[in-house]
């Protein structure tokens, strides 16, 4: 159901989707993080599961709509996710 929003925002979009952040649980204790930007190199990193990730990502990037949110909710129930986000203008 997630996946099928998703779709139809980006399709009403203007602006190309910048980059997607994939959200897993490799342990317990860890969140591994993994950016796909496009057009550039991909990162993937882990951080201990009391980090504030999604702020973290906030700071670089912008997600759509309540999307942040439903992030750290998706977190808290340790459930795999992938988010499509702008870069943040500095």
């Amino acid at each position: 159901m997630h996946m099928g929003i998703l779709s139809l925002a980006m399709r009403s979009r203007t602006r190309e989707i910048d980059a997607e952040l994939r959200l897993g649980f490799p342990a317990w204790d860890l969140i591994e993080v993994t950016e796909v930007r496009y057009n550039e190199s991909n990162e993937t990193r882990q951080v201990a599961s009391d980090v504030d990730v999604v702020n973290d990502l906030e700071q670089r990037y912008i997600f759509f709509a309540n999307e942040a949110n439903h992030a750290r909710k998706m977190i808290a129930r340790r459930l795999h996710c992938v988010f499509y986000v702008l870069f943040r203008e500095p």
